[in-house]
């Protein structure tokens, strides 16, 4: 959703605002089979963690692959839910911009517009 509105402040400044809301929510098959990663437990992977473990091993001079495996979300140890991560709610975008339209018919402005000097 988005709104948005333009106020003129003065003939030749203007004020424009707008608030945006977006909602992203993970794939979801209707049939139980949507897959995610899993290690040889059965357990979801964060794929963060495993990153972070996979690093300090490779700085350490060792080598971190464990078994990974792909399961339904249905069958996952201890998944209630019914995707693969959470639903994000908190896509707030405020936006607030102004535009200045300066007269070059006389004044400074005008003068530096026209592009000789006062």
């Amino acid at each position: 959703m988005y709104f948005s509105d333009t106020w003129h402040l003065r003939p030749t400044l203007t004020l424009s605002y707008g608030l945006s809301w977006g909602l992203a929510l993970p794939p979801y098959e209707i049939n139980g089979k949507q897959v995610q990663m899993v290690d040889a437990g059965g357990n979801p992977i964060n794929i963060q963690g495993y990153m972070l473990t996979k690093q300090q091993a490779a700085l350490q001079g060792q080598v971190y692959n464990p078994t990974i495996g792909f399961e339904t979300i249905r069958n996952i140890n201890g998944n209630a839910n019914k995707y693969p991560y959470n639903p994000f709610y908190g896509g707030f975008s405020p936006r607030v911009s102004m535009a200045w339209s300066p007269s070059t018919d006389a004044g400074t402005a005008g003068q530096i517009m026209a592009g000789t000097r006062p």
